[in-house]
């Protein structure tokens, strides 16, 4: 015969068991989520431009063009 007792350690093990279900879906989805900001992490450093390094690159173009135009309007004057 079913006792309240049985019953309640049958659902407390059930709730128990259902929870670290829930825990380890949700660990296991955080371990993915971090493997991918990582890899992502990775690719952005190899891939894509530094703000920094794109601004000393444009400052020296900017300055190399300012150079060709001093000389074409030195040169438009004579």
């Amino acid at each position: 015969m079913l006792t309240v007792d049985l019953i309640q350690s049958a659902v407390l093990g059930l709730l128990a068991f259902l929870a670290s279900w829930a825990f380890k879906l949700i660990w296991s989805s955080l371990k993915d989520i971090q493997n991918e900001a990582a890899a992502l992490s990775k690719e952005l450093r190899t891939d894509f431009a530094r703000k920094d390094d794109t601004r000393e690159a444009l400052k020296d173009i900017k300055d190399m063009l300012s150079k060709i135009f001093d000389k074409l309007d030195a040169k438009a004057d004579k």
